[in-house]
């Protein structure tokens, strides 16, 4: 399994492959790499007073956005709970 199957971005093992693998290429050729981490703010208090189905909606739709505007050297990835990243490389 390497997608999450709540938000249908890579999961947490599949990020862990590309980034070593960005990494490899980072250092064999010289190229760079950026990692970004998104984290919902208050996601539990959130999660708390508007239920766990709500919040689910709200990973749903972070996680369309991500896939939507990354671009295709870009890979969006749920992390675990509320932490995404989207990591990139030349």
């Amino acid at each position: 399994a390497t997608t999450d199957g709540l938000t249908g971005l890579n999961n947490r093992r599949q990020f862990q492959v590309h980034l070593s693998e960005a990494i490899g290429r980072v250092h064999r050729d010289a190229k760079s790499l950026s990692l970004l981490l998104f984290d919902v703010d208050h996601f539990k208090q959130f999660n708390d007073g508007f239920g766990h189905q709500a919040g689910d909606l709200v990973l749903k739709k972070v996680g369309s956005i991500l896939r939507k505007t990354a671009r295709a050297n870009e890979k969006p990835a749920r992390y675990g709970g509320e932490e995404l990243f989207l990591y990139t490389s030349d």
